[in-house]
């Protein structure tokens, strides 16, 4: 309590002897917070989804357009909203020199490799359409693991599929397994070998309970 008191009084006698000082410092430190001010801008970059939503329906405004709104308007910043499409995304990975296998196959050194459009193109081609017609090696990149047996049918040698998550929190990993004849791991039908990845990333919430991120390297041997 002593030195409470005493460091109270070294400052009531500080400021009554420097008492011009400090209001000159004070001035000083206005006028450097003032101009910090007016060189520290706000900006606010962000995306959000709105349109058809599966969870919540048709939305006009995405939720996060409404925080950064807000947050714009209280902060006095300058706004940017990334916008991204399918004309833009093809345009990236063509000047990118990038070959996107969307509904079209490609061979390397001596192996097919078919990638589709994702199931959510309704109007994406049949498996038919780009199943081999030679003996070459064939992976098949199909990103939601539906109707396996049509790769079996189409004579694939290997399907590589994503999407479920390993159902990414328990007890959801016995939902997948019901919706999908393989949620997760490695699978065979016939001559036809799969494998379905839990996925590197996440879905919704930041977090996975009873499921594993995992990041695949396979060795084919054919």
């Amino acid at each position: 309590m002593k030195r409470i008191i005493t460091a109270v009084l070294a400052l009531l006698m500080a400021s009554s002897c420097n008492g011009q000082d400090v209001k000159t410092h004070g001035r000083a430190s206005q006028a450097n917070n003032l101009k910090s001010q007016n060189m520290n801008k706000s900006i606010v970059i962000f995306f959000s989804h709105a349109g058809d939503n599966y969870s919540v329906g048709n939305i006009e405004v995405g939720n996060t357009k409404i925080v950064a709104d807000y947050i714009t308007e209280i902060k006095g910043a300058d706004q940017f909203e990334i916008v991204v499409g399918l004309e833009s995304s093809l345009a990236y990975y063509e000047d990118a020199g990038m070959c996107l296998l969307r509904d079209s196959s490609v061979v390397a050194s001596g192996i097919r490799i078919v990638g589709r459009d994702d199931r959510s193109n309704a109007s994406r081609r049949a498996l038919s359409d780009l199943a081999p017609t030679d003996t070459l090696f064939t992976i098949l990149l199909d990103h939601q693991p539906y109707h396996l047996e049509e790769a079996e049918r189409c004579g694939i040698d290997f399907q590589f599929s994503g999407h479920t998550h390993h159902g990414q929190i328990w007890p959801v990993n016995w939902i997948t397994d019901i919706l999908y004849e393989k949620a997760y791991g490695a699978y065979q039908r016939g001559n036809t070998h799969y494998y379905v990845t839990s996925g590197l990333g996440i879905w919704g919430g930041k977090f996975r309970i009873g499921s594993q991120s995992e990041y695949l390297v396979l060795k084919l041997k054919h």
